[in-house]
């Protein structure tokens, strides 16, 4: 997510979750390409900015999660 055009990082952090900022429409045709991640609320404090057209998302990896799903959504967002 941090090198893409089309989204970025609500918080830097180094974890098996991350949440980015994304605009709605890049986040349906993600999904629609068989990504799977979830909208989340702005928490109180959110010192970040989220635009009209954009929501903040939560992404999970676990150790099921495997290189080439990892690999097949950074190609699907950069």
């Amino acid at each position: 997510i941090e090198d893409s055009a089309t989204a970025k990082l609500a918080w830097l952090l180094q974890a098996n979750e991350v949440f980015a900022v994304i605009k709605k429409a890049e986040a349906e045709r993600l999904q629609a390409a068989g990504a799977a991640f979830y909208d989340w609320h702005k928490p109180h404090g959110f010192d970040g900015h989220i635009g009209e057209d954009e929501l903040l998302y939560r992404f999970v990896t676990s150790f099921a999660t495997t290189a080439d799903e990892v690999d097949r959504f950074g190609q699907l967002i950069a």
